[in-house]
């Protein structure tokens, strides 16, 4: 037997995903946040000592440029199941284009593609106030969705 997933659960995993990929970013910016404040802190990068004394020197720079970057792939998947969402909804919900495509999740689309295609590098602060303002946004429709979706 084949199950088949329908097209309104999808659409609100879609939806949940991307918000749930945003906040993983956020988190993700912050342990980098928190690891670049740590060694100012102290003024001495601790996991560097450690892993020097072990033999194999690793920056603690090296974590947090590997969290930033995290956070931006995640930030990529979010934008990616927006697009989707965006194409199942085009397709199956034309009406609702207007009131939450084009007014919420294409200028949500474009504030995240900003960020990620940006030349000049953007303060872990600025990321996470660029994500929480598109989450909050995301999430103010996840209702509005299930309801329509759920009459039709």
């Amino acid at each position: 037997m084949i199950f088949r997933r329908s097209n309104k659960e999808y659409i609100l995993k879609l939806l949940k995903g991307a918000i749930e990929d945003l906040r993983l970013a956020i988190m993700k910016v912050r342990v980098a946040k928190g690891i670049i404040n740590e060694v100012r802190r102290n003024k001495v990068d601790k996991l560097l000592l450690q892993t020097a004394f072990a033999g194999f020197p690793i920056p603690s720079n090296f974590f947090a440029n590997m969290y930033a970057s995290s956070s931006l792939e995640s930030i990529k998947k979010a934008v990616k199941k927006l697009r989707k969402f965006k194409s199942i909804v085009n397709e199956k919900y034309p009406h609702l284009y207007v009131t939450i495509i084009k007014d919420v999740v294409d200028p949500c689309i474009d504030r995240l593609n900003e960020l990620l295609s940006s030349e000049e590098k953007r303060s872990g602060d600025e990321v996470i106030k660029v994500v929480n303002e598109v989450s909050a946004q995301l999430i103010s429709i996840v209702n509005y969705v299930e309801e329509v979706i759920h009459e039709h």
